[in-house]
This record gives structure tokens, sequence and C-alpha cells, in this order.
């Protein structure tokens, strides 16, 4: 029914085996980037300020991933309008800002409350802000580089 692909390191796979594979990928990557997060929770090693990087990379999957791939590498298969095709690039184009912010903003919360501050023996609440979201991140594009099946 669909063409075969070529994984480099799985070989030939079918798109809806590959499509599950790559979601269950990102599945596993969100769990345990929140799972991070739970459990400094409980050890109550995080400030408040220290959430935000990683609500901000929750938001920006949602919005990175709700638009389809169709939509931005052939607009001319959906009936809408420029303004829509503009919008939801524009759309991808914040998502991804915010997703590159969230990043940042976890690497300054890592170098400056943690790795400058002597006084401060405990690393991990830094190192594991930057984890979850560089695996929050990592889910994301594993999410938007799924293979859309119209193409096959």
């Amino acid at each position: 029914m669909y063409q075969t692909l070529v994984v480099p390191c799985l070989g030939e796979v079918s798109p809806l085996k590959f499509n599950a594979l790559l979601s269950c990928l990102a599945g596993l990557a969100f769990f345990s980037a929140w799972w991070l997060l739970i459990g400094l929770l409980s050890d109550n090693l995080l400030c408040y300020q220290e959430f935000f990087p990683a609500l901000f990379s929750s938001m920006a999957l949602v919005l990175i991933n709700i638009i389809p791939t169709s939509l931005i590498l052939e607009p001319q298969l959906h009936y809408t309008t420029k303004c829509g095709i503009l919008m939801s690039r524009t759309c991808l184009f914040i998502g991804f800002m915010i997703a590159f912010g969230a990043l940042i903003g976890a690497s300054y919360i890592l170098i400056n409350n943690y790795l400058l501050d002597k006084a401060e023996l405990n690393k991990w609440p830094g190192w594991s802000v930057f984890l979850q979201n560089l695996l929050i991140f990592s889910a994301t594009l594993l999410l938007r580089s799924r293979k859309s099946l119209e193409y096959f």
C-alpha cells in the first residue's frame, strides 16, 4: 500500500512503523523530561522560576507539531488563502523561537544559578533543568520529523 522507507540504521521499514517508532521515542523523551522535574519537586530542590523553561518548551512542542507538514512543503494541496499559509509558517517560526528561547533559558539557569555559584554544592538541579528542556526539544524534533502519509 505504501512505499518502503530506507532508514540508515533500520534498513527498509514501512512508513507506518517508522511513524510509530518516532512517536514512541518522542513520547519516551517527553515522559523522561517531566519525570526529571517531578523528581526534583519531590525533593524541594527547585525554585518557581526554574519551571518556566519547561512550560515554554511544552508549549512549543504543541505549537510546532500542530501544523501539518504538507501545509509547509506543498501549500497547493490545501485550498486555503495565502493568509492561511503565511499564518501556519508564522506559527511554526514562533514555535521554534519559543523552543530555542526555552533552551537558552535553561542554559542560563544551569550556568548562572548552579555552575558559577561556588556556594552551591548540588549541581544536579541545574543539569536536570537543562536536560529536561533538551529532551522536550528532541521530542519536538522527533515528532516534527515524522513522515506524512500523503507522500507515499
